[in-house]
């Protein structure tokens, strides 16, 4: 097969197109991470979340657009012969916008983990946060002496006044 300039052209406009893509693809991922942790910082908080959640299911599907688009610029790649095609398909093997079935999982579990911790966050008492601090310098050193007497297996000494 004898490659022409037209099919340069074309070489060239399927790589300038598979790297714009790449890119709009990235910038919406970079978008739909920070959705979901806005979601969660909200949801945590008790707030109302219809309006980032309706955002971040247009973000979702905006990526999901950017990546079959992208998988149709490589089948075009690939059936036209293009020159570049090997290359497009080297470059994209481990695309990181191709998910694979472990970051899949792992991503799921984070999710999971997060909701859990909010949820944990959330049903704690304000209360138990800290212990109350000692009024006085004596105080203190009494507890500490009563905690490490404990430690240590011996009963606490009793105060002895003057």
């Amino acid at each position: 097969m004898v490659y022409t300039a037209a099919m340069s052209d074309a070489s060239d406009a399927i790589s300038k197109a598979v790297s714009l893509n790449k890119k709009l693809a990235a910038g919406l991922i970079v978008k739909k991470e920070q959705l979901e942790a806005d979601l969660a910082r909200v949801r945590a908080e008790g707030g109302s979340d219809e309006a980032l959640t309706a955002e971040l299911a247009a973000t979702e599907q905006q990526l999901a657009s950017a990546r079959s688009e992208l998988a149709e610029l490589q089948r075009l790649a690939r059936q036209r012969g293009v020159p570049s095609a090997a290359s497009i398909d080297a470059l994209t093997a481990n695309d990181p916008l191709t998910p694979s079935l472990e970051d899949a999982a792992l991503e799921r579990a984070r999710k999971g983990i997060n909701e859990l911790d909010a949820l944990a966050e959330l049903s704690e008492p304000a209360a138990s946060a800290a212990p109350p601090a000692p009024t006085s310098r004596e105080d203190a050193e009494a507890k500490a002496a009563e905690e490490f007497e404990k430690l240590r297996g011996n009963p606490p000494k009793t105060k002895r006044t003057m």
